[in-house]
């Protein structure tokens, strides 16, 4: 049995590592439009093969939940499309400069995403969400893509 003494002693270390565990915050919902132009580009030009292009996106979201996730980031995403089926590469920055990196499979017109990465309040996210397409018009310039996005979903940050 162990001394009054060491009782505090014990406490005390346990509380000490306590503290500097990295703790998250409460699961949140968000819900954003990501509207976006960019190009593809061909990665073969054969009629016998699936067809596979590259892609550049470049756009804005505008957060539509009260915790204003994301709100006002701008967004560079990179991918390949194979027939209908897309995977993709996000890179968001939000207006306090923080990046975070997130990855989408799925279709033109329904994806999944999920937060892999982030720096500044992003860093330790995590989170995934549902896309589906909301707004698709007529291209500006041939080879080019305007549309629009709906994401719903959670996300965890540390505190």
């Amino acid at each position: 049995m162990l001394n009054p003494g060491r009782w505090s002693m014990v406490v005390a270390i346990i509380f000490g590592l306590v503290m500097f565990l990295p703790t998250a915050r409460a699961e949140e919902q968000f819900e954003v439009t990501f509207c976006y132009s960019g190009t593809f580009t061909p990665f073969h030009d054969s009629k016998d093969l699936t067809v596979v292009r590259s892609f550049q996106l470049n756009g804005i979201t505008r957060s539509h939940s009260e915790n204003k996730f994301l709100d006002n980031a701008t967004y560079h995403m990179g991918g390949v499309h194979r027939g209908a089926h897309l995977l993709s590469y996000v890179k968001l920055v939000d207006p306090d400069g923080d990046i975070l990196i997130v990855e989408r499979t799925g279709t033109g017109k329904e994806a999944t995403g999920k937060f892999l990465e982030g720096t500044g309040k992003y860093k330790g996210i995590k989170g995934s969400f549902r896309i589906e397409l909301i707004a698709r018009t007529k291209p500006a310039m041939p080879g080019t893509v305007q549309e629009c996005h709906r994401a719903v979903g959670t996300f965890e940050l540390r505190k």
